[in-house]
């Protein structure tokens, strides 16, 4: 019998269809390898000019920087320097507890060149300042120039700030002093202040200063649950039950 042979090609059935037959050869090797990804570079550190260039896009003065970052007391107040700027040094003059005089010094510049008028930021910075020194008789004669130069602007940040002070020192009755003052200016509180003083009574059981800022916080229309905790805390302390119930 006659013998026949068939010669088959194994290109056909070949698992991997033979993609890259006409791909340039770049592609060639690296069709089924992983790709490689580049490790993140991070974005360059905008320089002084850099931030001139920003100022002018906006159509604002570009300010000197070395004075706008240059920690000394001695800086001048340019008159290209804003209220803003001013308010950007103070800042972080305040924020090094050994620039505390330098602080002081260029709140007094600002005074003279005008420009703590309606201010109230600047103000609220020195106010911080004052409370981390515990110089109270200073901070209360700021909130006497604040109250004549704001009257009804002036707003609750500044005696967070003090009642916040005399929670960390636990300081209850210069708290109250404060929180007394505030309501004495016209100054509504806000949960902030609430919270705050409860949690001041409820450390030195101070029944009387408790209710009285529980009051105030229904008088405001102001819902705060950590000063409803506080206060059934020290009704319990001193079993004061039926109060509980009203």
């Amino acid at each position: 019998m006659a013998s026949f042979r068939f010669s088959l090609s194994l290109d056909a059935f070949d698992s991997k269809p033979s993609l890259h037959a006409n791909l340039p050869f770049p592609f060639k090797t690296n069709l089924y390898s992983k790709p490689q990804l580049r490790g993140s570079k991070r974005a360059p550190k905008p320089n002084r000019e850099h931030l001139k260039l920003t100022y002018l896009s906006r159509n604002i003065a570009p300010p000197n920087t070395d004075k706008l970052f240059w920690r000394d007391a001695e800086m001048d107040l340019s008159p290209e320097l804003s209220t803003e700027h001013c308010n950007a040094i103070l800042k972080r003059l305040q924020e090094s507890e050994n620039d505390d005089a330098k602080t002081l010094s260029f709140f007094e510049r600002m005074r003279a060149t005008g420009k703590l008028e309606r201010n109230n930021g600047a103000y609220n910075v020195i106010v911080r300042l004052l409370s981390r020194r515990e110089d109270w008789e200073g901070a209360e004669k700021l909130i006497s120039e604040m109250k004549a130069s704001f009257g009804s602007e002036l707003s609750f940040h500044v005696f967070n700030t003090l009642i916040y002070a005399c929670c960390k020192r636990n300081l209850a009755q210069l708290g109250t002093k404060w929180f007394r003052m505030m309501l004495d200016c016209g100054v509504a509180p806000n949960v902030a202040t609430i919270g705050m003083l409860m949690g001041l009574y409820r450390k030195g059981w101070n029944l009387e200063e408790a209710e009285f800022t529980i009051s105030q916080m229904r008088r405001f229309g102001i819902v705060c649950e950590s000063a409803y905790s506080s206060m059934i805390t020290i009704y319990t302390r001193f079993r004061l039950y039926e109060r509980l119930r009203a």
